[in-house]
């Protein structure tokens, strides 16, 4: 059902991204809504009736699509939404979003306790009934997106945010400094305008490599994390009350890294990631001491391995433009693709070598994702590890520093070009030099 729900995804959030690109993103999401609206009715009748694997997986199927369709229009409308310090922004969000996350093990936590903390099916049916019920919550303000209140629509409408952001040789007498609105430009222009060849290649690059890495790293950890919650209930032997709780506090711990993350750890925190879930195959499980510890390296791994997801996010956003958000972000349903698909091979591998040796070959796999990882730190150093306010401060100090010397150097060039003095640089359709001529004895 897993690898059901994966394929769907990938195979709707493609032409879901183009239509985000070509539409309106906003008329996607409720889209979107409906069809989980739908996907929420199967699922519920499956629980209260007699759940059939045909109905499961039909409600599976349906979550599929809908993770699909709203992924990458959401992902857009935010970065269309937002001007300078995206990085920040994209942190906040992601800490809510996760923080967010675990208030779903926070009510089956209760709920079990409640019912007797045992695992009974009954038991659980309520559980995921209650689940299925608090879906209304995000389908309802899903439809209250607007695409007419973003920051890009705005820009657009003022014809504003298509200057280049470094300056040219010719340009109607715009090159050499930054003037008007391109002093403080959007976050489109951190990089290179939207019409620019250069950021077409750029946003190209940096998709390709961040893509790739993720796909790795979300594929060796799909073989997983699916199955902790039954390594925790079969083999720790931990009761349905525990398991819901270490559910409860791996988010808290997701949201606090992320908050506290700098841009510089992206690679620490996969080696620790790495190490810790390596550790985890050889800790022992048959005393109490020993599974506190389990859990402790468990919750610190969680949080290390997806601290730097919305740094990632950021950088991948501030090289692609805007037109092209939609069908980036839908690339990324193939890391949940891959998410999903990996499932399968996990649950393959733990009934032939166990939970222990599957996570050895988990963190094996994590490995390989460091190949593009560290050829995205070469191809942008800056994009890694500098905020989005920094970079747009060391661009801005590149421009200057660029008009000042073609400025300089047509006023050095000017009297061997023609003899016309000061209006040698007018005639070649430049601006003015910023600096003083006679400095440069003409």
């Amino acid at each position: 059902m897993q690898g059901v729900n994966g394929v769907l995804q990938m195979l709707v959030a493609l032409p879901a991204g183009y239509l985000a690109d070509r539409h309106r993103r906003d008329t996607m999401l409720r889209a979107g809504a409906a069809v989980c609206a739908v996907a929420g009715a199967v699922l519920a009748c499956a629980l209260m009736l007699r759940p059939t694997v045909w109905m499961l997986g039909a409600a599976m199927a349906l979550l599929g699509c809908y993770r699909g369709i709203y992924s990458a229009a959401l992902e857009a409308i935010f970065a269309d939404s937002i001007m300078q310090g995206r990085s920040g922004l994209y942190t906040r969000k992601y800490a809510v979003t996760v923080a967010a996350s675990s208030c779903g093990p926070w009510i089956s936590l209760a709920l079990f306790h409640h019912l007797g903390n045992r695992w009974v099916a009954e038991d659980c049916r309520l559980v995921l009934l209650s689940g299925v019920t608090l879906m209304a919550v995000p389908l309802a303000l899903m439809c209250a997106f607007d695409d007419d209140k973003t920051v890009a629509h705005g820009q657009e409408q003022q014809g504003q945010g298509r200057e280049p952001m470094l300056p040219t040789t010719r340009s109607n007498g715009n090159s050499g400094t930054l003037t008007g609105p391109a002093l403080e430009p959007p976050a489109d222009q951190i990089c290179q305008a939207d019409g620019s060849a250069t950021a077409a290649v750029d946003g190209a690059v940096v998709t390709v490599l961040v893509s790739v890495s993720d796909f790795i790293g979300t594929f060796a950890s799909g073989m997983t994390i699916k199955f902790f919650a039954m390594y925790f209930m079969q083999s720790v032997l931990m009761t349905p009350a525990a398991v819901s709780l270490i559910g409860a506090l791996s988010p808290i711990g997701v949201c606090a890294a992320s908050l506290a993350c700098q841009p510089l750890s992206n690679l620490f925190t996969r080696c620790l990631d790495i190490l810790l879930l390596a550790a985890m195959a050889f800790l022992p499980t048959a005393t109490a001491p020993a599974r506190h510890l389990l859990v402790a390296v468990h919750l610190l791994r969680m949080a290390v391995a997806n601290a730097t997801r919305p740094l990632m996010r950021s950088v991948l956003m501030d090289f692609v433009p805007r037109r092209h958000r939609g069908k980036v972000n839908a690339v990324d349903s193939v890391r949940s693709f891959s998410w999903s698909g990996s499932a399968a091979l996990g649950g393959f591998l733990i009934e032939r070598i166990g939970f222990r040796r599957t996570f050895l070959v988990t963190a094996a796999i994590k490995t390989a994702a460091f190949v593009p990882l560290l050829l995205l730190l070469a191809y942008v150093p800056d994009g890694i590890c500098l905020p989005a306010g920094t970079r747009l401060v060391r661009m801005q100090r590149l421009q200057r520093w660029q008009g000042t010397m073609a400025s300089a150097a047509v006023a050095a060039a000017a009297p061997s070009s023609g003899g016309a003095g000061g209006n040698g640089c007018q005639a070649d359709g430049l601006r003015q030099p910023l600096l003083d001529k006679k400095a440069f004895g003409s």
